[in-house]
């Protein structure tokens, strides 16, 4: 199913008008070359703005055009600066390196065959483009996407985010410190109780075993305390070292109060919309690319026509038109005109 609506306006306000030869040179100075010469453009992703940049020393840059409905212009790409600089530079993650914003350099990836898909022989509505769910045939299964270093070697999760044990240093200082502190605590706790063990056994035995027993239950309690305390405060102090010894910057990216409400208002619309959408997709049972299963098709072609019927039905004066074309599950190609006995 087509989820896109005004398609024609939202290409307008996608587009982007540049100079494929001006990127070439500009990939080629990132690359302390002069010209790339071989510039070919990725199959999808970043709406089809993403460039991929050979040198002749075989080089390779990967240059991508931001996109103006991305976010505020400025802030947007800056913010994918920062933290793409962030995550290599300060928490030494193999991301790719920003040579200029926003170009980024990494190796390119090799491509894979794709497995041969089948789709079931449904008719499809002139009104309604409810498709069948494409069927994979022989898809290997899901597996993590592997990185590279500089070098070429491949990086796994556990050596790009190590766990707070294998940073000896760190854990060894946070091991001290919860020791001293649990002992300190345990100590306090052991007095206290001991007092007041000896005043309640003194109305009943002796003063002497009195104090006996009652320093031997308090050292008791106070060993087991300190061992409970030691590695709970261990496992937090050791938490804060590691991410407080990350880095103490600023973050550059700053949103002014009028930008953060105008974001707010936006988000709590789009909120609205997807949950609107959200409950037709419910009564339709479709997914959200629009399978649904075969036995399912003519009832949620009707299920869809009636939903669109209604829409126009509670538009308001003057918006019935527009009601209907932006009835975002269509098909791409239907201009038709909402029937005029609504």
């Amino acid at each position: 199913m087509s989820a896109r609506f005004n398609e024609t306006d939202r290409s307008n306000e996608r587009y982007v008008k540049f100079r494929p030869t001006e990127l070439q040179k500009i990939a080629g100075e990132a690359l302390q070359q002069d010209y790339c010469s071989d510039i070919a453009k990725f199959a999808e992703g970043g709406f089809n703005k993403v460039f991929l940049l050979r040198a002749k020393n075989g080089c390779e840059v990967i240059a991508r055009i931001p996109t103006p409905v991305a976010g505020p212009p400025y802030y947007t790409t800056a913010s994918e600066v920062a933290t793409m600089n962030f995550l290599r530079a300060v928490l030494k993650l193999p991301v790719p390196e920003v040579l200029a914003p926003p170009r980024a350099r990494f190796p390119r990836p090799r491509p894979r065959p794709r497995p041969p898909v089948s789709v079931l022989p449904l008719p499809v509505s002139p009104l309604f483009v409810l498709r069948p769910r494409p069927l994979p045939r022989g898809c290997p299964r899901p597996r993590p996407r592997l990185s590279s270093y500089d070098d070429g070697s491949r990086c796994t999760e556990r050596s790009c985010v190590r766990g707070l044990g294998e940073d000896c240093a760190c854990w060894v200082l946070a091991w001290v410190l919860a020791w001293v502190l649990a002992w300190v605590l345990a100590w306090v706790l052991a007095w206290v109780l001991a007092w007041v063990l000896a005043w309640v056994l003194a109305w009943v035995l002796a003063w002497v075993l009195a104090w006996v027993l009652a320093w031997v239950l308090a050292w008791v309690l106070a060993w087991v305390l300190a061992w409970v305390l030691a590695w709970v405060l261990a496992w937090v102090l050791a938490w804060v070292l590691a991410w407080s010894s990350i880095s103490s910057s600023v973050c550059p990216i700053v949103f002014s109060d009028e930008e953060r409400k105008t974001a707010i208002a936006e988000s709590q619309e789009w909120n609205e919309s997807e949950q609107l959408l959200s409950r037709v997709r419910e009564n339709l049972d479709i997914d959200p690319e629009g399978g649904t299963e075969p036995e399912n098709f003519e009832r949620a072609v009707e299920v869809n026509r009636q939903f669109r019927m209604e829409m126009v039905r509670q538009a308001e004066v003057g918006e019935e038109e527009l009601s209907w074309r932006n009835w975002p599950y269509k098909d791409d190609e239907d201009d038709s005109m909402p029937p005029g006995d609504i």
